[in-house]
């Protein structure tokens, strides 16, 4: 089992008998300011709200604020509705195909591979503590009380939180209340700007020890990568063949993909192993043995491929058309001998299993009819 579920596991352990100690011992539980809020644990405090009430001084302020809030809320809105309505309409083609991860999934530094312990915690902080001071800034300024400010937990920290007093709020006019709503998110949409800001100002006034290389964005499982144990946010610098040349490889980025582009006379084969120097953390590395080629990291179910029993987890090794044989090295050779095919014709399709230890080199053959996509195969 991967490590991300194991910790998880653990949190989820750790968290449900405090959650019931809490539900169970309300009386014991308010003496340490926790309290139950949902499925998750309401732990309260004052903090902060000293430093509202100086910011708050400045009602003028905070009344334009509150006016550009709400239309920073309402384009933010706006944006998110249409990636819904674009993740809608691309879910059929997205069944069925693998996602990133857990680890990759939840935004919690240390576990999200993204999301270094160091800076992941400190902007976490640093969102939660503004966005709800934005909340409790606006509160005070139109005159309502805030009773408390404090953490909500639940397995693992979900948010922070202002309480304004219920009462005092409700009495409030539509225009105060939307200000008070809408606070948060502009403040931390401000705060992500002038951040984005600073991190470009200090790029451009800064130089790197590296070139442009090949970054490793994602290494997909059971892959030649992740057997090899080639880590992300590595950087490829340089492979090379079972005779020790260089193999000349140049990068082609379009959309989020990279693509190895090989000469014809330099493709990659999936039947051998190549050694590939990287760079990680600051260390240069080198590991021998590994395959290179076009991996099947999923196969579209009731597909041709998949009635023919092709499964994930193989590389391509080639493609024979009705005119020509096609050896694939790279996803871009797959491209490109699918580019020769028409729909309904035969072809017969050649894959090799990823090498492990201990397992011999499988080869197998599957001969099918394609599909149309377009007025190609």
């Amino acid at each position: 089992m991967d490590t991300a579920y194991i910790v998880l596991i653990a949190l989820c352990v750790i968290y449900v008998p405090l959650w019931l100690w809490v539900y169970t011992h309300k009386e014991q539980a308010e003496k340490y300011h926790l309290s139950k809020y949902g499925p998750a644990i309401m732990i309260k405090t004052k903090l902060g709200m000293k430093a509202m009430d100086r910011l708050a001084r400045y009602q003028r302020f905070w009344r334009v604020f509150g006016f550009i809030s709400k239309v920073v809320a309402l384009v933010l809105l706006l944006l998110m509705l249409y990636m819904l309505i674009v993740a809608l309409i691309n879910l059929p083609t997205s069944l069925g195909q693998s996602s990133v991860g857990i680890r990759y999934a939840l935004a919690i530094p240390g576990f999200n591979p993204m999301l270094p312990l160091s800076y992941g915690v400190l902007a976490l902080c640093i969102a939660m503590v503004v966005h709800e001071m934005g909340h409790g800034i606006q509160t005070r300024a139109n005159g309502s009380k805030v009773d408390s400010t404090g953490l909500l937990y639940a397995v693992v920290p979900v948010g922070a939180f202002v309480e304004p007093n219920e009462e005092e709020m409700r009495k409030q006019p539509r225009r105060v209340q939307m200000d008070m709503y809408t606070a948060g998110i502009s403040v931390n949409t401000f705060v992500a700007l002038l951040c984005i800001f600073l991190m470009v100002f200090s790029l451009n006034a800064t130089s790197t020890q590296y070139g442009d290389d090949l970054g490793v964005f994602a290494v997909d499982e059971d892959s030649p990568m992740y057997v090899a144990g080639i880590p992300t946010t590595a950087l490829i610098v340089g492979i090379y063949d079972e005779d020790g040349d260089p193999v000349n490889f140049e990068t082609r980025t379009e959309g989020v993909s990279v693509f190895f582009v090989n000469d014809p006379d330099n493709r990659f084969d999936p039947t051998s192993t190549y050694s590939i120097e990287y760079i990680y953390h600051d260390e240069n590395k080198r590991i021998d043995g590994v395959q290179m080629g076009a991996f099947v990291q999923n196969v579209v179910k009731d597909g041709p491929a998949h009635k023919a029993g092709l499964e994930k987890g193989v590389l391509l090794y080639s493609l024979e058309t009705s005119t020509n044989t096609y050896m694939i090295g790279t996803w871009d050779d797959f491209n490109t001998a699918m580019e020769d095919t028409v729909p309904g014709e035969q072809v017969t399709l050649t894959t090799v299993s990823v090498m492990k230890s201990g397992v011999p080199l499988k080869m197998e053959t599957y001969t099918f009819e394609l599909g149309s996509k377009g007025d190609i195969g």
